[in-house]
């Protein structure tokens, strides 16, 4: 694909030192959430933007935010090792949690009352596990470098339940030298360690920065988002995303008068230190404001990464897919593949029902990057975002600004079009295929343990009306674009929450991994277990109610489409 003259034009006005100066001013200030040198950031994005036109909002709100603060570790005998705790994890007693260390390779183990060594980022779902395993304290390994992360399964603030579910077990990560040595000594007998970990968590206020671009009530928005939060200086995660948006926002401005819908920024605090809290509070604040008008969030996350050379497999949804990979062709000239987006980067609008558009965008080549622990969204050839992610190493020098403009002309394009296309780029066909394809066998194998014939014959309805609504739409004068377009919102209000959302839409999910269609998904472990099991018809039970609310969605997208079909045919 070649870009148009017009968007050569408009990808042309991205300045390469604004996106650069921008990056250090953010990264001049260690961004913890609801820390005072956080507030500055967000002071400083806020005067930019109001310079550039836009209408905005700095507000605060109570979130449940948790900062870590010291990890050691010492063994019985001698040898104390420095590590780093993780956001939401408990807090050891001053003299700290005693326990036989054992390594979770080791398949003979007995995991009860022990401290596990475990290679590997810690993450809620791992604690949750290792608990259940009966574990007092876990300790992962990382590379060369301490990376930072947060262990709580909870996406966002917790409810009461949510409290309940995090953990109460300490936990700490340590540098893969500092695990040789312990491997060493579990090879000659037993070893006792002693682990110290301290983490301040507390519900405390934090910011929120919205900006408008000619805002209007009841106009259809773009949500372009990114957060501002950092671990350390994070100059590449987040400072050079928050200076992409700040870019965006700039040339996006001078073309207001073109735009057929509004465009809306968003820059979250609580996204490391607070599981996504800031993007989340939002979701439920402006819950209806978004259903009724926000055509779909852009995120924006860690742009321009030193040796970020793998632009060609970001995240999106199928539906949102060839608009990325126009963008991508246009700036880059090469062949977009894409992955499905899934449960990270402030991604807390799917029960909402809004499309998404990437997460991360470049990432390293993962031939290049060995055995580094980084994050990794999946792909055949995307290797992470740098050995220095999540460390004070993500300092400026990390960020290429030849990298960064193409990062950010490639959001200048997605956004552009979501702006100031005729009709809204998404194609749900593919989007419908996906969720027919993936329930199917899931189906089929459970057929002895639950019959779900139904749900299918609903599906496959749903999958010829939204083809033949598409193929009526390509087919349809101009005149029918406000029908074309509402038709297509209306539709991901029903299919996103069906293929990215696990519980009732107006409950968050778990902070774990995603698969598609995921309230289905246990029909998988249904289809393993003998018909008589008692656990089989528990099961069985709360997959006939998720079975409900599927068709259900299914009939109002299929009721939608076959309107607007009915009405395109002149019928």
């Amino acid at each position: 694909m070649v870009s148009r003259p017009r968007e050569d034009e408009l990808l042309s006005q991205v300045s390469g030192r604004r996106l650069m100066d921008a990056t250090a001013a953010i990264a001049q200030w260690v961004r913890l959430s609801g820390e005072p040198d956080e507030l500055k950031s967000f002071r400083w994005i806020e005067a930019r933007l109001r310079e550039y036109g836009y209408e905005t909002e700095l507000l605060h709100h109570r979130a449940y935010i948790s900062l870590p603060e010291a990890a050691m570790l010492s063994v019985e005998g001698g040898g104390e090792f420095e590590g780093i705790s993780h956001a939401f994890a408990t807090s050891t007693p001053a003299t700290g949690v005693t326990a036989r260390l054992v390594d979770a390779n080791d398949p003979d183990a007995d995991f009860t009352g022990a401290i596990v060594l475990i290679d590997g980022m810690a993450s809620g779902v791992s604690v949750t596990n290792w608990e259940a395993r009966g574990t007092v304290g876990q300790v992962h390994v990382h590379d060369d470098h301490l990376h930072e992360t947060s262990v709580s399964p909870v996406w966002g603030n917790p409810t009461e339940r949510g409290l309940e579910l995090m953990p109460g077990t300490p936990s700490m990560s340590i540098r893969r030298s500092t695990a040789g040595v312990l491997r060493e000594r579990l090879a000659q007998g037993p070893v006792t360690v002693t682990i110290h970990t301290r983490t301040l968590t507390e519900w405390r206020p934090i910011p929120l920065l919205i900006a408008d671009l000619a805002a209007a009530p009841d106009r259809p928005f773009v949500l372009l988002s990114t957060h501002v939060d950092s671990w350390y200086y994070g100059a590449m995660d987040n400072g050079s995303a928050n200076a992409t948006v700040i870019e965006v926002a700039r040339i996006l401005a001078q073309r207001a008068k073109g735009h057929r819908r509004g465009l809306r920024l968003a820059f979250w605090s609580g996204h490391s230190h607070g599981r996504f809290a800031g993007s989340a509070w939002y979701a439920d604040e402006k819950w209806h404001e978004l259903y009724d008008h926000c055509i779909a969030n852009v995120f924006v996350d860690s742009t321009g990464g030193m040796g970020a050379t793998i632009v060609t497999e970001a995240p999106v949804m199928p539906q949102t897919k060839a608009l990325a990979s126009r963008a991508v062709n246009a700036v880059t000239g090469e062949e977009f593949e894409g992955k499905r987006i899934g449960r990270f980067a402030d991604q807390s609008f799917y029960g909402i029902g809004l499309n998404s558009v990437f997460g991360t965008l470049s990432e390293q080549d993962a031939a290049d990057s060995g055995s580094t622990i980084s994050f990794k969204t999946g792909g055949k050839r995307a290797g992470g975002l740098g050995w220095w992610w999540h460390t004070p190493a993500d300092t400026v020098d990390k960020v290429d600004e030849e990298f960064l403009v193409r990062d950010t002309k490639i959001y200048l394009a997605v956004v552009n079009e979501l702006l100031t296309a005729d009709l809204l780029p998404f194609d749900y066909r593919p989007a419908v295929d996906e969720i027919v394809e993936t329930v199917r066998p899931r189906v089929q194998a459970a057929r002895e343990q639950l019959d779900l014939s139904r749900l299918m014959l609903e599906l496959e309805s749903l999958q010829r009306d939204v083809h033949e609504f598409h193929e009526a739409a390509t087919k349809a004068p101009a005149q029918s674009n406000e029908l074309i377009n509402d038709t297509l919102l209306g539709l991901s209000r029903h299919l996103v929450p069906i293929a990215f959302h696990e519980e009732v839409r107006y409950v968050r999910d778990p902070a774990a991994p995603l698969v598609p269609v995921p309230s289905m998904k246990d029909l998988e472990r249904l289809a393993k277990l003998p018909a008589d099991d008692p656990t089989a018809h528990a099961i069985a039970t709360r997959l006939h109610r998720t079975a409900n609310w599927v068709v259900s969605a299914a009939r109002a997208a299929a009721r939608l489409a076959r309107s607007a079909t009915e009405a395109l045919r002149g019928g």
